[in-house]
C-alpha cells in the first residue's frame, strides 16, 4: 500500500493536535537526513504551504527539499518565505540561482524580483535595485510601492555623488555648505518617500535572523 502524507487541514488555518505532530515528525525527517527521495507527495497548494511553515519554523533543510529543483513558482515561495522570516543572505543565495530570469520581470518571478530590489537597495547598490523597481513598475503600473523604491533609490545615489564630491575634491566652506544644503534637501525628500512604507519590514524575531552587517546597512538606509 502506498505511503499516504500527512493531509493539510484545508478548513482551518490551525491543523488539529494529531495532524500537527504527524507533520512535525515527517518535516523533522526530511531536516535530518540527506536523502530527498524521503519527499512525500503532495499538490502544488500543500506544497507551497509546508514550506512556508518549514521556513517558519527554522526547518530550512526540509523546505528545500519541498521545493525541489523544477518548479519555478515553488522556487519564488521559497525565497518569499525565507526573506520574510529573515533569512535574507539565504533568499539572496537562491536569488542568484535565477538571476537572469528576474529582468525583464514576468510571472511567477515579480515578487522575486521585488525582493532582490530591496536586498540590493539595503547593499547599498541602488542603481541595480533602480533598474528592477523602475522594470517592475512598467509591468505592475498599480504598485505605487515600486516607484517609491525606485525615487529611493535615486535619491540615495544622489546623496552618495554629493558625500563622495566632497570627499575627493575638498571644496571650500561655501561650496562644502550648499553641497551639504543639497544632500539635507534629497535627505528630507527621502524621508518623504520612507513615510509611504515601500521597503518590507520585519518582525523582532525575524530581524533575529539578520546578520549584523545587514542590520547596519538597513539602519543607515532609513537614518
Amino acid at each position: 500500500m502506498a505511503h499516504r502524507p500527512p493531509q493539510l487541514d484545508s478548513t482551518s488555518d490551525i491543523p488539529d493536535l494529531e495532524r500537527t505532530e504527524e507533520l512535525n515528525s515527517m518535516l523533522t525527517r526530511l531536516e535530518s537526513t540527506s536523502d530527498s527521495a524521503e519527499v512525500p507527495e503532495y499538490n502544488y497548494f500543500d506544497r507551497s504551504e509546508l514550506i512556508q511553515y518549514s521556513v517558519s519554523s527554522g526547518m530550512l533543510n526540509a523546505a528545500a527539499k519541498l521545493t525541489g529543483n523544477s518548479d519555478p513558482v515553488l522556487q519564488c515561495v521559497l525565497i518569499s518565505s525565507l526573506y520574510e522570516a529573515g533569512y535574507r543572505e539565504l533568499a539572496e543565495q537562491h536569488l542568484l540561482e535565477i538571476e537572469h530570469k528576474l529582468l525583464p520581470p514576468k510571472a511567477p518571478y515579480q515578487e522575486a524580483a521585488r525582493i532582490y530590489g530591496e536586498i540590493l537597495y539595503d547593499q547599498t547598490r541602488y542603481e541595480e535595485a533602480a533598474a528592477i523597481f523602475t522594470a517592475l513598475a512598467e509591468t505592475c503600473p498599480s504598485m505605487a510601492s515600486l516607484r517609491y523604491g525606485a525615487a529611493a533609490c535615486r535619491l540615495q545615489e544622489k546623496v552618495l555623488r554629493l558625500r563622495r564630491r566632497m570627499e575627493l575634491y575638498h571644496p571650500d566652506q561655501d561650496e562644502r555648505l550648499k553641497i551639504e544644503k543639497y544632500i539635507h534637501g534629497f535627505l528630507d525628500t527621502l524621508a518623504l518617500v520612507e513615510q509611504t512604507h515601500w521597503h518590507s519590514t520585519g518582525t523582532d524575531k525575524q530581524r533575529s535572523n539578520l546578520p549584523e552587517h545587514l542590520n547596519a546597512n538597513i539602519k543607515q538606509n532609513r537614518s
